[in-house]
């Protein structure tokens, strides 16, 4: 998606729920101290649930919610938070591999090399999203 949407899909409540619901899981992953935005436009993905855009170098980050997240089922909702969550901890490794190699690999490998970085990674938050979503309840909208 080139450009934002507005969303349509949740309520000013909805969004209440889901900060003070992202709070409490920040708070107990290890996230207390971080300023937590959720915005009112969906991810850049279509396909995507729900993204973070942490910024580099402080401890804060912007939330996306697709317009359909309320009709994703509660485990799903529920891992999908954890797994944006753990993007906060380890966005410096990905921030900190572009910054420092990308030039001192060249475009060449990097352009073969990055994206299966990058899918590693993914699928490791993945992992440890799902194994940890479980500990936490449930969103209650």
């Amino acid at each position: 998606m080139d450009k934002k949407q507005k969303h349509l899909g949740l309520s000013n409540k909805d969004f209440k729920i889901l900060s003070k619901y992202l709070g409490y899981l920040a708070d107990n992953m290890g996230l207390r101290d971080w300023t937590l935005i959720i915005s009112h436009e969906e991810p850049d993905s279509k396909d995507a649930w729900a993204s973070v855009k942490p910024v580099y170098g402080r401890r804060s980050a912007t939330f996306f919610f697709s317009k359909d997240f309320r009709d994703v089922p509660l485990e799903n909702q529920r891992a999908a938070c954890v797994h944006e969550l753990l993007h906060c901890h380890l966005d410096n490794i990905d921030s900190l591999v572009v910054n420092e190699f990308r030039t001192a690999l060249g475009e060449v490998f990097w352009n073969g090399w990055y994206p299966g970085f990058k899918l590693v990674l993914e699928h490791g938050i993945d992992a440890v999203a799902e194994a940890w979503a479980e500990k936490f309840p449930l969103i209650r909208w």
